[in-house]
């Protein structure tokens, strides 16, 4: 049996959207799409194009924000063909690596839970050269349901139907009945949606007479309104995406959007009900002005029968080329308000007494509102929030309308409805047909397993803002499966709760549409997507300025790039934990002073504790970093994380030198163990083009960490009762949130790859231990080289920064404001650099990057140095700025130098190594000051020529860089080009369908030889299968 990760059912806007984002976020996940049609699109795919087909949309308003519809064959100011509009989802599928996962002409059958975890499906597939079905299952870890609303077609069960004896067929097959526009006289069209309207047009502009049928008993015709609306005649889709109009409708979810008050004003008030009242009424009434229903007695039946306010999204566009109502007025459409009782040979049979002579009968009557999927076991649909049939009395749904209606008084004057309406005749038994909605979280999650996170549904809604609302779900439902969301309810109750308080809305929102069964909206889309986005943690607010964020309408450029947005944003946590470290770390080196003054020691002695800081950094990198290699970079952080709290209060209570170094002693421990995983939380997963810049980011958290030190320094030591202690106890608060933020996300993805294959390992007899040992053995070289590198840039940045203070307040005579100004302004010099010179790296090579910071570092020495006064801010900023700058590759460096089995241990263990090899840094730079003594302060306080040490240290540093630098190994631009290869050769291998537990078996066998004395022949056959791709292959991420 076939087992892959994830499967997305359905290849319309919300199936290709969902599948193009799991890609795109997983490049190793084996995903598959099942389409039961021949191609796909959903309403869009090529069976489904009927004569005259176009979008609503005008062109620009309806696409991915990836994927501009710049090359269509379409004018600016046009409705998009329906074959232009498949041709555009097929290159999308095309462009984002998902056409290819595709298997078309295959349906679901049915859809099991199974116990151990994931999903049986049973497929039914089938060929246009293989008439005969054939049944198979396939084991998912993860599923998306994309069937949508529109995927089974609903045709009433008419009396008599049986000896129509002409077409009889819905409007979803009206392609293949299309030879009927020649040959039929005259046809019958039932209903009143957009379909039915779309239909008779076709026939009527064919020349063929059209009785138009709208149920009597039923919901009365759709709203059509013109392309351009209200008397400032905006884009109707442009309309509804204007935030400020958004508000003019009562949404249960509407303050995700950021103006509760204002939304709390227009609905919970008397004169804001008022406005609201009167903003519809204009709406509607130059909706029904326009298209002069009223001036003529025919085109008068086409007119709503309920005001645009309780209709969702069943408001339509009149997008024909020529006057539709023309074709009324002229008799070539004539509308009837009645309901058909029966059908005889060739005649419809009316409730009016009419009897109608056609050719054809066209059921344009809706979908069955449900996923064509049987769930199992029994039961299962409504666990998981689909539509099924209950009679129990659920006081959460009673609870749920008290809120609704409490908060929206408007909504308890719910419309007359139409005293005649009566569901259409079905052919099925009343006991199966649901009378119970979708009861789903965010309209996508099923709330009893919430927690479960391995099935969502995509598009179990309406709107006409489709491709935006399909693309934010997809990221959320990736998210979602991964555990990464940034918002999710406290327990399973919780989000049923807040489920059936939004699904229920519907019902007396949208009374006149379809709220009552699933969600229906249209001015409620922008602030659905907001909250999407809220639950993302990603900026919801898009627009430049409150203006533009008002009055703007949000369309497909506003959310370019949201998966990028997505990606860069999971680098913060590791780029947080490395900016506290940093604080932490340099909350002594900027109270010297003031510990050697309470301790009654000198500066040398205090320097202690930043020397046996660093030597023990290496020991954390060691233990941590094999605990992040081998059971993952999430909990090695958080424990770090939780020993920073502990140890940043201990020290704040120390009363004694020896216990200051003791503490501290533990805290470099932590310390040291943090940068490995840290490392690898931030930079491991992100697109490999965009590592260079962000490695330059994460490097400069240290920059911020001492430029936050520096600021609370100034605001805290001087001011406070507890002077220098009150800035370590301010150190332990922030990794408190620091620490939430990273248990609710999830393992890397690299990390799970490597997991999979070292599992694969394991059967071949190769444990963690002896696999790490191997590696240490072929890669000590580089490892050593790795460490005198480190070395260097630890000695460049402690000798630049560690005394810097010091010799500020004791030598250049400044005072404590004026010294954290040259620091701040340093620092910010260090984060602009080592982002400026990171993203170089990426254009020129990590080394040469490197090489140039150092030398033009090594010319600014002096004017570090020798200034006095507040004119040592520039100097320091660029010094800084290229000390931080050199610093921008070095983590992304040193992640491509590492064995990727050993990627943590390696970034960690030989950047703490440099650290302990440089951690005399400090104590040398004191003992060697006390040397080069200065006449004592005004209060006889000793002073030193740190100056002067500072000046020699820095510039042997960077003579040593230098050198190894112009000696040292890198990954050039080349090499980068065939790892980008690799990476499309591994793709291709899972392309074929091999699994991570087989590529893992694969490499394992690799390694370890040929078995059972298979000749070089054999070997030759394995690596035509990819086995010396995988041998070669070292990081598949």
């Amino acid at each position: 049996m076939e087992s892959v990760d994830v499967v997305v059912i359905g290849a319309g806007w919300y199936g290709l959207a969902a599948a193009k984002t799991y890609v795109e976020l997983h490049l190793t996940a084996n995903v598959i799409v099942l389409e039961g049609a021949t191609t796909l699109g959903g309403v869009w795919a090529e069976h489904r194009l009927y004569p005259g087909l176009r979008s609503n949309n005008l062109l620009g308003t309806y696409e991915y924000s990836d994927f501009p519809e710049s090359n269509l064959d379409v004018k600016p100011g046009e409705h998009i063909p329906g074959a232009v509009l498949h041709q555009y989802l097929t290159q999308f599928a095309e462009k984002f690596d998902v056409y290819r996962r595709i298997r078309f002409n295959t349906t679901v059958k049915s859809v099991q839970s199974e116990a151990s975890g994931g999903w049986l499906l049973t497929v039914i597939s089938s060929a246009e050269e293989k008439p005969a079905a054939s049944e198979s299952q396939l084991l998912t870890q993860k599923l998306i349901v994309a069937t949508g609303l529109t995927s089974e077609p609903f045709i009433p069960a008419l009396a008599g139907a049986d000896s129509f004896n002409a077409p009889l067929f819905h409007s979803k097959d009206f392609l293949h009945n299309a030879d009927t526009l020649k040959s039929a006289d005259s046809v019958c069209v039932l209903g009143g949606a957009k379909s039915a309207w779309d239909v008779a047009y076709a026939y009527a502009s064919s020349d063929v007479q059209v009785d138009m049928i709208i149920r009597d008993s039923g919901r009365g015709p759709v709203w059509m309104a013109p392309p351009y609306v209200t008397p400032l005649k905006k884009w109707l889709e442009k309309l509804v995406h204007t935030r400020f109009l958004t508000w003019f409708s009562p949404c249960i979810w509407g303050n995700e959007d950021g103006y509760g008050g204002i939304r709390g004003f227009l609905h919970g008030t008397v004169a804001g009900r008022f406005m609201v009242d009167s903003f519809w009424k204009v709406l509607g009434g130059d909706v029904i002005s326009l298209n002069g229903f009223d001036k003529h007695p025919e085109t008068a039946k086409l007119k709503p029968w309920y005001s645009a306010f309780w209709i969702g999204s069943g408001l339509s566009i009149l997008n024909y080329p020529t006057d539709f109502f023309e074709y009324v007025r002229s008799g070539k459409i004539r509308v009837h308000i009645a309901d058909i009782t029966s059908l005889s040979d060739g005649t419809v049979h009316l409730s009016n007494g009419e009897s109608l002579k056609t050719d054809a009968l066209i059921c344009s009557t809706g979908w069955k509102h449900r996923p064509p999927i049987n769930f199992l076991p029994s039961g299962l649909d409504r666990e998981l929030g689909l539509p099924h049939r209950s009679f129990e009395i659920d006081e959460l749904v009673q609870k749920a309308d008290s809120e609704i209606l409490a908060r929206f008084p408007r909504l308890k004057a719910q419309p007359a409805f139409n005293q005649s309406y009566k569901p259409q005749p079905r052919d099925d038994a009343v006991k199966d047909r649901p009378n119970q909605p979708y009861r789903l979280y965010r309209f996508m999650a099923p709330p009893a397993t919430i927690f479960d996170r391995s099935i969502a549904f995509a598009g179990s809604l309406s709107t006409i803002s489709t491709p935006l609302v399909a693309q934010a779900q997809a990221i959320w439902i990736s998210a979602y499966f991964d555990g990464k969301l940034d918002r999710m309810p406290l327990s399973a109750d919780d989000a049923r709760w807040e489920t059936v308080l939004q699904t229920q809305f519907g019902k007396w929102r949208y009374p006149c549409g379809y709220g009552a069964n699933f969600p229906d909206f249209v001015f409620d889309s922008i602030p659905y997507i907001d909250m999407l986005l809220e639950d993302l943690g990603l900026q919801k607010h898009r627009k430049k300025g409150a203006v533009a964020e008002m009055w703007e309408p949000y369309g497909p450029d506003d959310y370019r790039g949201l998966v990028d947005e997505w990606k860069t944003k999971h680098a913060t946590d590791g780029f947080l934990g490395w900016t506290w470290d940093a604080f932490d770390f340099f909350t002594v080196s900027l109270t010297v002073t003031e510990l050697a003054k309470d301790f009654g020691v000198s500066n040398s002695d205090v320097s202690w504790g930043m020397t046996v800081t660093l030597m023990l950094r290496s020991v954390g990198a060691l233990i941590f970093g094999v605990l992040s290699d081998r059971y993952g970079r999430k909990w090695p952080m958080i424990i770090n994380l939780f020993l920073f709290i502990v140890l940043e209060l201990g020290s704040g209570f120390c009363t004694t030198l020896p216990q200051f170094l003791g503490v501290r002693s533990l805290y470099g421990i932590a310390m040291g163990g943090l940068f490995g995983p840290a490392a690898a939380t931030a930079l491991e997963d992100l697109p490999y083009d965009a590592r260079g810049i962000l490695s330059g980011l994460f490097e400069q958290g240290y920059a911020v960490g001492y430029l936050l030190a520096a600021v609370f320094y100034r605001a805290l030591v001087p001011t406070t009762t507890h002077g220098w202690r009150s800035l370590f106890w301010f150190g332990a608060a922030p990794p408190v949130l620091i620490i939430a933020f990273r248990w609710w996300l999830p393992e890397t993805n690299y990390f799970l790859v490597i997991k999979a294959e070292r599992e694969a390992k394991h059967a071949a007899a190769h444990p963690f231990g002896s696999e790490s040992w191997v590696a240490v053995k072929q890669n000590w070289v580089l490892l050593v080289y790795m460490v005198l590198l480190m070395t260097g840039f630890n000695s460049c940045s402690h000798g630049s920064q560690d005394f810097y203070p010091t010799f500020l307040k004791e030598q250049a005579g400044e005072s404590p404001t004026n010294t954290t100004i040259i620091t701040v302004v340093g620092q910010i010099g260090a984060l602009i650099g080592g982002t400026t010179i990171g993203y170089i790296s990426s254009i020129i090579g990590r080394r040469l990057t490197m090489i140039i910071g150092c030398i033009i570092g090594a010319a600014l020495v002096p004017a570090y140095i020798l200034p006095r006064n507040l004119t040592l801010i520039a100097p320091a900023f660029f010094l800084q700025f290229f000390v931080g700058g050199v610093w921008g590759p070095i983590p992304i460096h040193l992640i491509e130098l590492s064995p990727p089995a050993l990627r943590t241990l390696a970034v960690g263990l030989t950047y703490q190594l440099g650290n302990l090899a440089s951690s005399a840094s400090a104590t040398i730079q004191a003992v060697i000051g006390e040397r080069y003594p200065l006449p004592p302060a005004a209060d006889e306080t000793k002073r030193f020529d740190y100056g002067k040490v500072i000046g020699i240290f820095m510039g042997t540093v960077w003579v040593y860089m230098l050198i190894l630098l112009l000696l040292g190994p890198e990954m050039s631009l080349e090499e980068r080009a065939e790892r980008a290869q690799e990476a499309k050769e591994f793709e291709e291998m899972r392309r074929q369908g091999v699994s991570l537990t087989e590529i893992g078996r694969r490499r394992a066998l690799g390694e370890k030889g040929m078995p059972n004395g298979e000749t070089e022949p054999k070997r030759e056959e394995q690596e035509k299968q990819g086995v010396e791709y995988v041998e070669r292959h070292r990081d598949p991420v």
